[in-house]
């Protein structure tokens, strides 16, 4: 609601796993801590100084594809490695809805395989930062 309007309308879960208004946006991102998490990320001196060929990326999961192991598949099929820097999950209506915040790191070719495996997913994929 904004001045006493609804802004955004659905299900309780789709309005937690596609929010489509920036402000339910902000609320989701804040009342789940994501985004208290992602600045307290950004503050790390490691992630200040990303290498080339690393992503600092949020993978957003929901329904089904929070029961596939992603992360290991990344590796194991691409030969990246993932510092897994967050992670949270809940549940509404009864309907896992989980966030990863992620350091990816390979090869170039090896990190746009991985990335467009993970678009081919069901991920919501989102980069936040690219190392030099």
């Amino acid at each position: 609601m904004r001045d006493g309007e609804i802004i955004e309308k659905n299900s309780t879960y789709s309005i937690f796993a596609d929010p489509q208004k920036p402000l339910t946006k902000e609320f989701i991102e804040s009342a789940s801590g994501n985004q208290e998490a992602l600045e307290k990320i950004l503050r790390q001196p490691e992630i200040a100084r990303l290498q080339k060929n690393e992503f600092l990326i949020q993978l957003g999961f929901s329904g089904s594809s929070t029961d596939e192991p992603l992360i290991s598949s990344l590796a194991k099929n691409y030969g990246v490695s993932a510092n897994i820097l967050y992670g949270n999950v809940e549940t509404i209506e009864n309907i896992p809805i989980g966030t990863l915040i992620v350091v990816l790191s390979g090869t170039a070719t090896k990190l746009k395989q991985a990335l467009d495996e993970i678009k081919k997913q069901n991920v919501k994929l989102e980069i936040i930062k690219e190392g030099k």
